[in-house]
């Protein structure tokens, strides 16, 4: 599941870590994989009328092909999201692409609902400021952001009450 069809780089680590991004992955065999364009795959094979639930668990690279889903539309397919996201876990993921990410999901009626291995309640919305704040920095980084945070939850908790 990726943005494009084609091949990617990815790193394995013949666990529960592997990724597109290395520093995730830790000592991952670094290995070509072949990658679909996950937007185009909905957009062929579905219509907007079915109901669609996405789970992404994608150790990092749920950001690009989110991302790619709302520039290129298919993300109004979905009509619920079930995610993990790994910005603490992914130094390439910064505070405010997190933000600015939850706020177009938000624009775009979607709410992130928890997926985890370790959880059991997976009606809770995954927009816990201790998901996306990693370091000192990234505290500082998302006091930028939180006015913009704040408008993606209240967002989300409009359209968690109306689910």
């Amino acid at each position: 599941m990726w943005t494009k069809d084609g091949e990617e780089q990815f790193f394995n680590a013949n666990n529960e870590s592997s990724s597109v991004y290395k520093r995730k992955s830790g000592r991952g065999k670094k290995q070509t994989i072949k990658s679909i364009n996950f937007d185009r795959y909905i957009k062929e094979n579905f219509n907007k009328e079915d109901e669609i639930i996405l789970k992404l668990d994608i150790e990092g690279a749920e950001y690009e092909v989110l991302e790619h889903m709302i520039e290129n539309g298919s993300i109004r397919y979905i009509n619920k999201l079930f995610i993990e996201w790994h910005c603490r876990k992914v130094v390439e993921i910064s505070v405010g692409r997190h933000i600015d990410l939850l706020l177009k999901l938000a624009d775009n009626n979607i709410a992130p609902y928890c997926w985890s291995h370790q959880r059991t309640k997976f009606n809770e919305l995954a927009i816990s400021k201790r998901d996306i704040a990693r370091t000192n920095n990234d505290l500082s980084q998302f006091k930028k952001h939180e006015s913009k945070y704040n408008e993606a939850v209240a967002k989300f908790k409009e359209i968690d009450k109306n689910a």
